[in-house]
């Protein structure tokens, strides 16, 4: 009975010792996928911070008004920025919720 025994809590011992390995694993494969995401989601904000910073120096509504009034092409470029803009932000508003989707934690922070 003694060898069964051994034998069993060797195996029992094996069985846990391999879910502790594969667990270890899926977290390392977790904190290696957050960490791609969070280097994408940081290159991106450099990306958009310098389109931010740009648009920051066009003209004010009462400069911009006298040049659109002036140049179709002006007042079409500055419609489709505005068209380009709500886009952008549209799909950074649809990954926001769909990565707070994947993730029951931060949503609930959020």
């Amino acid at each position: 009975i003694s060898t069964y025994f051994f034998s069993f809590t060797r195996r029992s011992i094996l069985q846990t010792l391999k879910q502790h390995r594969d667990d270890d694993a899926s977290r390392g494969q977790a904190v290696k996928n957050q960490k791609a995401l969070w280097d994408k989601t940081l290159e991106m904000r450099f990306l958009l911070q310098k389109a931010f910073t740009t648009s920051n120096k066009l003209p004010k509504d009462s400069t911009k008004s006298r040049f659109c009034s002036h140049d179709q092409e002006i007042e079409q470029a500055y419609v489709d920025l505005l068209d380009s803009s709500k886009q952008t932000l549209g799909s950074m508003l649809e990954l926001q919720e769909a990565l707070l989707e994947r993730n029951q934690a931060a949503k609930e922070d959020f």
